[in-house]
């Protein structure tokens, strides 16, 4: 898989321990494999609005309201 890597993206994985590390790469071509235009940065804000919706859904019934209305 090929995609345009922001370097302060690989300074931060590269400042980790190893086993972070390879967690965090792993995460990084997931996130690559399931949007391939998406565009890497250092954005802690758009991460936190994410988790927030995600727990949002989650809270409103998530995939078990989703599965009782399929």
């Amino acid at each position: 898989m090929t995609f345009t890597a922001d370097p302060r993206v690989d300074a931060y994985i590269d400042s980790l321990p190893d086993w972070q590390q390879a967690i965090c790469r792993e995460v990084r071509g997931l996130v690559h494999a399931a949007d391939r235009e998406v565009t890497e940065t250092i954005n802690a804000g758009a991460l936190t609005a994410m988790f927030k919706a995600i727990i949002a859904n989650n809270r409103a019934g998530g995939w078990r309201k989703l599965k009782r209305q399929g």
